[in-house]
């Protein structure tokens, strides 16, 4: 199991990798206690899925699996629904375990 929880605090996003899902959670960020108010609809990722990686701008999940994928959704900013970069799964090597997102600078 991995969480991640996007930049604005308003999303956390749960890896359940014994049911190959990922289910999600509408925070309030101005509660002080941050609970989740409601679960999203589970979204089906790969065999083995690792952990999970929201870009700085919170517009972007990912997740590798063990299986040589990585998978990519586009984060809805308002409802916080995921839904599958086109192409995804990428093709990569196997045992994936992590990804990195860098933001070039120039």
């Amino acid at each position: 199991m991995h969480i991640a929880i996007t930049p604005s605090g308003n999303f956390a996003y749960v890896l359940r990798t014994w049911s190959n899902s990922i289910v999600g959670y509408r925070l309030d960020p101005a509660s002080s206690d941050g609970l989740p108010v409601a679960a999203l609809a589970p979204t089906t990722v790969g065999f083995n899925g690792q952990r999970l990686s929201i870009e700085p701008n919170g517009r972007y999940l990912y997740t590798p699996s063990l299986s040589g994928s990585l998978y990519g959704f586009a984060i809805d900013g308002s409802t916080g629904s995921l839904t599958p970069v086109p192409g995804s799964p990428f093709a990569t090597g196997n045992v994936n375990t992590a990804v990195a997102i860098v933001e070039p600078k120039p």
